[in-house]
């Protein structure tokens, strides 16, 4: 038998950004992956540094991976 792999806590289905709000309000923070050209957040988190109402909710959040 499989287990309960998700729980779904939306009565709707959530944009990625309501997905990203959600993360960075409980504290998640993007992390960088390195690459050959330095370390660089990639992804739909990498907008955490180009929005300052999201790089507001980003404790020490700067200008890497931007």
């Amino acid at each position: 038998m499989g287990g309960v792999t998700a729980v779904a806590v939306f009565d709707h289905r959530p944009a990625a950004r309501e997905l990203l709000e959600r993360r960075l309000e409980r504290g998640w923070q993007p992390t960088a992956s390195r690459l050959r050209t330095g370390e660089r957040v990639e992804g739909y988190a990498a907008c955490v540094f180009e929005d300052p109402d999201l790089r507001a909710k980003v404790s020490g959040a700067g200008t890497e991976g931007a």
